[in-house]
């Protein structure tokens, strides 16, 4: 079952479709479909960084790097998907990439929070958070 559609605009009518336990691209002829499995998580929203990359949060507040893969070809085509970790916070209901790496994150379940997201994985904390400030 699917919890989440994110339409991909650069790709044309392309979409991602979030279930439980796989997230699918499809192409906007519906002819290309590209599946990557993940373990059973109930992905509750999603904000796009640019063209090939997207954050989405989980029902226990992790949140992940979704990754388009396009060919080198020039071309809009994806070729594979990519899930990362990028670290823990409150459960999201929003989650909407700002600039330069800062991210909102709006909850209904406590403090949301500003989050600033470092392009280096610290061993220590498990993330990529970098900071976070509550509100």
């Amino acid at each position: 079952s699917s919890s989440l559609i994110i339409p991909h605009e650069s790709s044309k009518e392309g979409v991602i479709i979030v279930g439980q336990k796989q997230i699918t691209y499809y192409n906007g002829d519906l002819s290309t479909a590209k599946t990557i499995p993940m373990e059973n998580k109930v992905i509750l929203c999603s904000g796009q960084v640019d063209d090939q990359r997207f954050l989405l949060g989980d029902e226990r507040g992790v949140l992940w790097l979704l990754t388009l893969q396009q060919n080198d070809t020039g071309s809009n085509d994806v070729c594979g998907i990519e899930l990362e970790a990028m670290g823990s916070g409150p459960i999201p209901s929003t989650v909407t990439y700002i600039a330069e790496g800062i991210v909102f994150i709006g909850t209904q379940y406590g403090d949301s929070s500003l989050i600033q997201l470092s392009e280096q994985y610290n061993k220590e904390k498990n993330s990529y958070i970098q900071s976070n400030t509550d509100f």
